[in-house]
């Protein structure tokens, strides 16, 4: 794709004046990170995927009262499958609020069809 250098030059100078706008946030733009009490009673679970060649780490928290709501965070990679195994329980372990592993998750409430 081709773009006329006097069209790119109207986009990268409209670019430049948006940062120049001045223009104060609104209170509500910011008010996913203020409503963070829900992490307090997550459920931490390990996800370990295989890409490329490499085993990556995900944690997964999910809201213990509501498990639509959750966060898949990436972690760490490793080349071992076990060596994952192993660095992703202890990372569940330190990230788990509850580290008895008491809080369990509820998941008859979710339709996953198999095709």
């Amino acid at each position: 794709m081709h773009i006329a250098p006097c069209l790119y030059e109207q986009l990268y100078y409209q670019l430049e004046e948006l940062d120049r706008t001045d223009v104060a946030a609104a209170y509500g733009d910011m008010d996913f990170i203020q409503r963070d009490n829900w992490l307090i009673d997550t459920v931490v679970i390990e996800n370990i995927v295989y890409q490329r060649g490499i085993w990556i780490i995900y944690l997964v928290f999910v809201d213990y009262h509501d498990p639509f709501r959750l966060i898949r965070r990436r972690i760490s990679r490793y080349y071992s499958r076990r060596t994952a195994e192993v660095h992703g329980a202890y990372m569940r372990r330190l990230a788990a609020k509850d580290a008895r592993g008491t809080l369990t998750l509820d998941t008859d409430g979710f339709f996953l069809p198999e095709n």
